[in-house]
């Protein structure tokens, strides 16, 4: 097998590198689940966790990854019954069941937005990034968005079949 690639100039492929997704509504897959405690806040503990590592899909197609966490807070608890919802898994989330093998292979609707860049402690910046601001239900449900955010030209193409 032959290794195969794009040969794109610098500029093509930092421009590629750093693109970042338009706030809007994105379908999404989880593609990796991890179950961690998070890192304790000056005064507080740390707090059950999942990490989830998402793949996006633009308008054209174009894989995206971000990472995402649910925490199991009760400040945080919306977020986590969002994500069950969106996937299919409301009725283990409200049996307490939920955990990160669960999560794993799933999919649905993100609202995905714009995060600028922060200052690092030690000097610098962070790079602006994507952020999953919130699961989204499409039928049903308290938090149902309309899809009017995202045009989605990619999936609403004329291929005759």
């Amino acid at each position: 097998m032959s290794f195969s690639y794009p040969a794109l100039s610098e500029q093509e492929a930092q421009s590629e590198r750093f693109t970042l997704l338009d706030d809007g509504i994105y379908n999404f897959t989880v593609t990796k689940a991890t179950g961690k405690m998070s890192q304790p806040k000056p005064g507080k503990e740390s707090s059950p966790m999942i990490e989830l590592q998402i793949t996006v899909w633009d308008n054209h197609g174009r894989e995206h990854y971000l990472y995402d966490y649910l925490l199991g807070t009760r400040n945080m608890a919306w977020k986590v019954r969002h994500f069950c919802e969106a996937v299919g898994l409301s009725k283990e989330y409200e049996a307490g069941t939920f955990n990160e093998y669960m999560a794993a292979g799933k999919s649905g609707k993100a609202q995905i937005g714009y995060q600028a860049g922060k200052p690092k402690p030690d000097g610098g910046m962070y790079k602006d990034r994507n952020v999953i601001e919130d699961y989204v239900m499409t039928d049903q449900g308290s938090h149902k968005v309309p899809l009017t955010t995202q045009k989605d030209d990619f999936l609403n193409d004329d291929i005759p079949f």
